[in-house]
């Protein structure tokens, strides 16, 4: 669950967080918007909030999220770095970055080819830089390299803004945390993300060799260990937040048990989470959209075992399908060449044909 933080509960909620932004705070980050019932909401208190709650959970949960992002999306403005850093606390339920991956990410590309706001929120790149790289150290000092914990995940998010807000600090960004991981570079369980930092900051004008380094880190044979870890490893990253961080904090002897039991919920969340970032990521380049179909494609096996595509429900298989169009239709239109073009686009073809075939 997203964390407000220590609110006063007698208190209106708008006396002790931000409620509402600035023109071009919502024009760079327009999901930041408050719908017609959420404004009287920040009136009320966080007693009263609660309450509301029991008749619309899924309504005040989102209201909960957007407080949150609304004091990240204020403070890179203003340059106000412990302000972002306290509000990427609070958000980081996953990996993912949870509500921020939503309401902060999919709008980046409008502030990663700006070069004054480039400029301006610098600073506050220059302290997450700082506290990510501080995270990694202690659990590189501290901890198994077999199980992520709470350190681990705030480096991560931390550095994983960096990348998708400022991808000019990206290669640097990734030559440090190399130097920190030292010998366990290689021995760390988490490989697959650090490997993907250098990519987060894609570009949907040109395909550059990041973009080439992604895609070739999902071509890999489902069947393979290499292939199964990470498989494994993104349905704990698109799994619901309080399923797939606790997940991943699992010894690797009890996640797949736990994998099982839960099969359904990391199906259905795997499918509608990629159906987002390939329908409706409006940065996405070709390149980027092989990539994300090749993890859906190795994450179905890892769930569903070899006839990965007969065992998904009627329901998400037309989601399946709707991905798999927009995929080849991406990538035929693209006029860039790229490592594993032709093998991706025979697979997403063979995959619309199974599931047309249903």
């Amino acid at each position: 669950m997203v964390r407000l933080g220590e609110l006063d509960r007698t208190k209106p909620i708008s006396y002790q967080r931000i409620c509402s932004l600035s023109d071009e705070a919502l024009e760079l980050f327009p999901d930041l918007k408050l719908n017609d019932q959420e404004p009287e909401w920040c009136n009320w208190t966080p007693q009263e909030l609660t309450k509301e709650a029991v008749g619309n959970e899924y309504g005040v949960k989102q209201f909960r999220k957007k407080l949150v992002c609304l004091s990240v999306a204020d403070g890179l403005l203003k340059s106000e770095p412990e302000s972002v850093k306290q509000g990427i606390e609070q958000a980081a339920t996953h990996l993912t970055g949870g509500p921020l991956d939503k309401f902060i990410f999919q709008q980046a590309y409008n502030i990663r080819t700006n070069v004054e706001l480039q400029k301006r929120i610098r600073p506050v790149m220059d302290v997450l830089i700082e506290a990510a790289f501080s995270n990694l150290r202690q659990y590189v000092k501290e901890s198994s390299p077999e199980i992520l914990d709470e350190r681990f995940l705030n480096f991560f998010v931390y550095a994983t803004t960096v990348g998708r807000l400022s991808p000019t600090l990206a290669p640097a960004l990734r030559q440090d945390i190399s130097k920190i991981l030292g010998s366990r570079r290689k021995e760390l369980t988490p490989t697959l993300f650090l490997t993907s930092l250098p990519a987060l900051g894609y570009d949907s004008r040109q395909i550059t060799e990041w973009d080439e380094q992604y895609v070739r880190l999902w071509c890999c044979d489902p069947g393979s260990p290499e292939g199964w870890l990470r498989g494994v490893n993104n349905a704990a990253y698109n799994a619901p937040p309080s399923l797939g961080w606790e997940f991943m904090k699992m010894h690797p002897r009890d996640a797949d048990r736990f994998l099982r039991k839960h099969r359904g919920s990391f199906l259905r969340s795997l499918i509608m989470e990629m159906y987002r970032k390939c329908k409706r990521d409006p940065a996405v380049n070709a390149a980027w959209l092989a990539a994300r179909f090749m993890k859906l494609h190795l994450t179905l096996h890892v769930l569903n075992g070899t006839h990965a595509y007969k065992r998904i429900p009627r329901n998400l298989g037309s989601k399946v399908l709707e991905i798999a169009n927009t995929v080849r239709t991406g990538i035929r239109e693209s006029t860039d060449n790229f490592e594993g073009k032709v093998k991706v686009e025979k697979i997403v073809g063979a995959v619309q044909w199974s599931l047309r075939e249903r």
